[in-house]
């Protein structure tokens, strides 16, 4: 049986990126905070395997994602139950850019940050994957669940 040594955990996001062909940087959707809901459906069909839409300021910097599962709530609110008080209902029923629909509240990592502590809150908090950003919170790469296990697999086995 394999064994994850938590000496081998203790690596940084930097690493992990570098090392993996497989998380090359790509294009990650992203939208501004002003784009219109038609720009946000165009964005998550681009791009058919991401479940989150990344929204940037005018400077690029992250401020929020748009999930998919938010968009289709946002699109088709009459099919989910109210989990809140009827104004909110209204004002989900009337966002039309990405700054009205985005969550902020948001878990992201920073490139220096180590794979450890990324992976502990992942598991924690049920997120499969997150955004990597720069000391700017400029979108760098999308890490994974995946390619975290892929990076240490290929550590444990060395």
């Amino acid at each position: 049986m394999i064994q994850f040594d938590r000496d081998k955990m203790e690596a940084s996001l930097q690493d992990l990126l570098k090392a993996d062909k497989k998380t090359k940087k790509s294009i990650l959707p992203t939208v501004k905070e002003d784009d219109v809901v038609e720009t946000i459906i165009e964005t998550a069909l681009e791009h058919p395997r991401k479940k989150s839409i990344y929204v940037v300021d005018k400077n690029n910097a992250l401020v929020g994602i748009i999930t998919i599962r938010t968009l289709m709530r946002n699109l088709f609110f009459s099919y989910h139950k109210p989990q809140a008080h009827s104004r909110r209902i209204i004002k989900q029923i009337t966002d039309e850019t990405a700054d009205e629909i985005m969550h902020t509240d948001y878990f992201y990592a920073k490139y220096n940050g180590m794979v450890e502590e990324t992976l502990h809150y992942m598991i924690k908090s049920g997120v499969y994957a997150i955004p990597v950003v720069d000391d700017n919170n400029q979108v760098l790469h999308e890490l994974s669940m995946r390619d975290i296990l892929r990076f240490l697999y290929t550590k444990a086995r060395k």
